[in-house]
């Protein structure tokens, strides 16, 4: 029985462990985008509240074909962070678009 017990405790412990090890990232973007992570694809979109990635660097691409944006960054993330990364593709658009021509 008191294998048992240490056991069960072994196993949480180590499930608080994952969680600990994994950070959140926050991600956002208008229009919104498909998001690839060290260049695979997790099949997911933004926005996205808790992205849990490694700690450690990371190759975010943000990706919508209809509006003809790809943008690649890095994050570097800490354990237990959730950072917020947010992109104003629209705004960005907007500042190009309104620039009157030369």
């Amino acid at each position: 029985a008191g294998d048992k017990g240490a056991g069960d405790k072994g196993a949480g412990d180590k499930g608080a462990g994952d969680t600990d090890a994994k950070a959140l990232l926050k991600i956002a973007a208008k229009p919104p985008c498909q998001i690839f992570v060290d260049g695979a694809d997790p099949h997911l979109s933004t926005p996205q509240r808790a992205l849990p990635l490694s700690p450690g660097k990371h190759r975010i691409t943000l990706i919508n074909n209809e509006q003809g944006i790809k943008e690649t960054f890095t994050v570097t993330l800490k354990a237990g962070e959730n950072p917020l990364v947010a992109k104003d593709f629209l705004k960005e658009k907007e500042a190009v678009e309104s620039d009157p021509p030369p």
